[in-house]
């Protein structure tokens, strides 16, 4: 069986607990291999060490954050552009 790449683009913006929970939820997928790209669009609150270490101890995640706040439309269009797969999509950050 073929394996299918979809990526998966968070924006998100000071709201650690839910993205957690949303990068979580995605990971139990199972259907597809995918991965995620994560855009912080200049979050002002510090990134939970739990967040953090998810982050960092998976390699289909890919973190991204903006210098200043640019607004959900330029925050997707980051994700976009890191886009490495044919197919992406688009979720919120507290989607589950």
């Amino acid at each position: 069986m073929n394996e299918t790449f979809l990526t998966v683009c968070i924006t998100t913006f000071n709201r650690w607990r839910s993205l957690l929970l949303t990068i979580e939820s995605i990971l139990q997928q199972q259907d597809v291999t995918i991965k995620i790209i994560v855009v912080d669009d200049c979050s002002t609150m510090i990134m939970p060490h739990e967040v953090s270490s998810l982050i960092k101890k998976n390699k289909n995640i890919k973190y991204i954050q903006h210098n200043k706040n640019m607004g959900l439309s330029v925050a997707r269009n980051t994700a976009i552009r890191a886009c490495s797969t044919e197919l992406f999509s688009f979720c919120d950050d507290d989607d589950r």
